[in-house]
């Protein structure tokens, strides 16, 4: 689920990853359809770093924490994975008088 919600903001992907490869191709309603959206992101770190194989774990462990800080919500709210989790959140938060 989360890896999915990674790939909804593909400006951000690219910031992260230091890239110019376009991830425009990625669409933050669509993201849930990948079967497998980890393997997703192994090929944006592959293409963005094609002569660096070393590297590729490094960089998929660091994605998550630095892609957190940079990640539009706006592109986050598009994914109806996202809007279901917020909204059940958001309800159980009330039910523990957490929030209003």
């Amino acid at each position: 689920m989360v890896e999915a919600w990674m790939l909804a903001d593909p400006e951000a992907l690219q910031k992260v990853l230091e890239t110019r490869v376009n991830f425009n191709f990625l669409k933050a309603r669509h993201v849930g359809s990948y079967s497998n959206p980890k393997d997703v992101i192994d090929q944006l770190i592959r293409a963005s770093y094609p002569s660096y194989p070393k590297l590729w774990a490094r960089i998929r462990g660091e994605l998550y924490a630095k892609l957190a800080s940079v990640i539009k919500l706006e592109c986050l709210q598009q994914v109806p994975a996202y809007n279901k989790f917020e909204s059940e959140l958001s309800r159980t938060l009330k039910s523990l008088n957490l929030i209003q």
